[in-house]
């Protein structure tokens, strides 16, 4: 659904001014954010990671244990850099 957001909503002179849409939801399913960005680069929505991060310290909720992502190898520096959390007794498997 969220590329036809994208096809749909954020074109100018036919032309896609957004390249994704960004949904983060809770264990319950619950929209957490949703953020249309301009590029798949992860710098795009460091921001709305962040501030979901800092909101959850402020209003004394829990951090993230775990987070699911399409992009698993792409993503999960970047995840792990953003909310601590997902390092917590994580151990790396022993190189042969």
């Amino acid at each position: 659904m969220g590329t036809q957001i994208v096809k749909w909503v954020v074109q100018f002179a036919g032309v896609m001014i957004f390249a994704a849409l960004l949904t983060v939801t809770n264990e319950r399913g619950e929209i957490r954010s949703i953020n249309l960005v301009p590029t798949k680069a992860h710098s795009a929505f460091q921001a709305a990671l962040l501030k979901i991060r800092k909101n959850l310290t402020v209003f004394g909720h829990a951090q993230p244990l775990v987070f699911y992502t399409d992009n698993v190898a792409g993503d999960s520096h970047f995840l792990r850099e953003c909310f601590p959390s997902l390092n917590l007794g994580v151990v790396q498997p022993s190189r042969w």
